[in-house]
């Protein structure tokens, strides 16, 4: 018995491809300095819509369809839609090939730019900003040798099963 499995398949890849191109939107949105500010706030009011389309659609039909999950304790209905049903699984696919495609084009970047592979300039450039102690304070703490070596005490003695009081 096939339960109309075809369409079934066809529709979550739609939705699913509607929550890539709305993550890409968004990262569009946050992320480029190729587009001005009016391009930037159409992306991401339409990726944002898109987005949302795509899980509205998803839980609509989840809502629809006879309870065959058994729940002991209640819990939101759109929580145990989101975490719990298969029914939101093109909406984590679209969010999995979002992620995926950055996760690659980031590795990209660093493979062919020289400034990663010759001599490491970058990752050194990245590691003295990150470490660097701003001036003024700031709200960052710095880390001196004492903080150091207290942070490394707690974390050795966090790991121990006993207790010493």
């Amino acid at each position: 018995m096939d339960r109309g499995m075809g369409p079934f398949k066809v529709r979550y890849l739609i939705v699913a491809a509607l929550a890539f191109v709305g993550f890409w939107l968004l990262r569009i949105a946050t992320n480029s300095e190729e587009f001005d500010a009016t391009a930037q706030f159409v992306a991401l009011v339409v990726g944002a819509t898109l987005f949302l389309v795509a899980a509205i659609a998803l839980f609509r039909d989840y809502r629809a369809a006879p309870v065959a999950d058994e729940v002991q304790i209640a819990e939101p209905t759109f929580a145990h839609f989101l975490f719990s049903s298969a029914r939101s699984a093109p909406l984590w696919l679209g969010a999995r090939f979002y992620l995926g495609y950055e996760w690659l084009d980031a590795g990209r970047h660093k493979l062919t730019d020289a400034a990663w592979m010759d001599g490491g300039a970058a990752l050194q450039g990245y590691w003295e900003r990150a470490v660097a102690i701003p001036e003024g304070g700031g709200d960052r703490r710095s880390l001196t040798a004492s903080t150091a070596s207290t942070s490394s005490t707690c974390s050795t003695t966090a790991g121990t099963t006993g207790s010493a009081r």
